[in-house]
């Protein structure tokens, strides 16, 4: 009778052991699964808006063209320098960014909620974009 309750005991322990590390894979897949995803949503919108303004500055002064993003959670700026538009913000308290450089001087109003939003590129002159909220 003892060796069988020896070996139920083995048995839980094992369990219990096979769980723990089981639940620690699995938290780490979820947040590296997060991770990829926001990072995904940021150099996607910060692509969408260089190839709109690369667009309509081609097309000429007075063009306008609409496109959607996805803006993720975390922003910590949302910016145009001149000719490059930058995305940082935080995944796991990490600062991360996604920057691209446009054919155009960049310049206007973005986004630094989380949501979809409609935005609005247009041709001011032979050299500037404009972005606005739509």
């Amino acid at each position: 009778m003892r060796k069988k309750g020896q070996i139920s005991i083995e048995y839980i322990v094992i369990t219990g052991f096979i769980f723990v590390i089981l639940t620690g894979l699995m938290i780490y897949a979820y947040s590296e699964a997060n991770r990829t995803i926001t990072l995904n949503k940021a150099e996607e919108s910060v692509i969408n808006l260089v190839k709109i303004a690369d667009i309509v500055h081609t097309l000429g002064e007075g063009n306008q063209a609409l496109t959607w993003i996805n803006v993720p959670g975390a922003i910590e700026s949302f910016e145009m320098t001149g000719r490059n538009l930058n995305l940082d913000f935080h995944i796991q308290e990490e600062t991360t960014g996604v920057h691209y450089r446009s054919l155009a001087q960049l310049n206007g109003t973005l986004p630094t909620t989380q949501g979809s939003y409609r935005i609005r590129a247009t041709a001011i002159n032979s050299s500037h974009v404009h972005f606005d909220i739509k």
